[in-house]
């Protein structure tokens, strides 16, 4: 007698790229059943697999494979499902959904008022949101992916520019996708004459969104890792701790 393993969705993450599904004054509803019937007959032939590459980053498909979940890009974005049962006890726990291009124009029908795609990339995630069944990740004003969403992107070696060189200072690192209060990292640095920057070894920090604080600097946020991607234009951070079963729309289209 055989075995049915029976698997339960944990997430589904849909980008919803306009400038291919949309013609003229179309609209396309969220979720998409309540589309007109030309809409819902692109959504059919839509793959996005030519518009975008979608990929669990290093550290996620390694947190993946702990907990036995399986990860499957889509012709809408992408797929994490895992064996029946499953239910994430850890609030920490999340997800890194990388996002690099295929379609090389695809910055010119997309964006709007970001000019660098290799120093800036997309961030979009659940945190601090109330869980829903469904959720709009790109919502707030004209509902689009816009530059308010685009973070400055650095490798985990940062240099900061200091206020007053040769300024010995300290250093706070906070990780913005974590309640904690407490720094993930402190760097005490001592005058150096006539240094202009300080250098910060940021390597042990897996990739993600950090904010730096201290004397004699501007606070910064950037996106930090994912060095070796050159193609990268965006990352999605999902947090599954109570979000059973949950569905993520990203609206991608110039907003008017």
């Amino acid at each position: 007698m055989g075995f049915v393993i029976q698997y339960q969705r944990v997430i589904r993450l849909n980008f919803w790229q306009y400038h291919w599904l949309l013609r003229g004054a179309e609209t396309l509803v969220l979720p998409p059943s309540g589309s007109a019937a030309a809409v819902q007959d692109r959504i059919i032939r839509y793959d996005l697999r030519n518009i975008l590459n979608i990929q669990l980053t290093p550290t996620s498909q390694e947190e993946l494979s702990k907990r036995g979940l399986i990860f499957k890009a889509s012709s809408t974005g992408a797929l994490v499902a895992s064996k029946a049962g499953y239910a994430e006890a850890d609030p920490a726990f999340r997800l890194s959904f990388a996002v690099s291009l295929v379609d090389p124009s695809w910055q010119s029908y997309t964006l709007t008022g970001v000019n660098n795609i290799q120093e800036n990339i997309f961030h979009l995630t659940n945190f601090g949101r109330v869980p829903a069944a469904r959720t709009l990740l790109t919502d707030g004003g004209n509902d689009a992916l816009r530059a308010v969403h685009h973070l400055a992107r650095r490798g985990r070696v940062v240099r900061l520019p200091q206020q007053v060189f040769g300024t010995a200072t300290t250093i706070n690192v906070f990780d913005e996708l974590s309640s904690a209060v407490t720094p993930v990292l402190t760097f005490t640095l001592p005058a150096v004459p006539d240094q202009e920057e300080y250098e910060l070894d940021c390597r042990s920090l897996r990739e993600g969104v950090y904010r730096f604080e201290g004397g004699n600097i501007n606070t910064e946020t950037f996106y930090l890792g994912l060095e070796n991607q050159p193609a990268l234009v965006g990352v999605v951070d999902l947090f599954t701790s109570g979000w059973p079963d949950a569905e993520y729309d990203i609206r991608l289209t110039t907003p008017p």
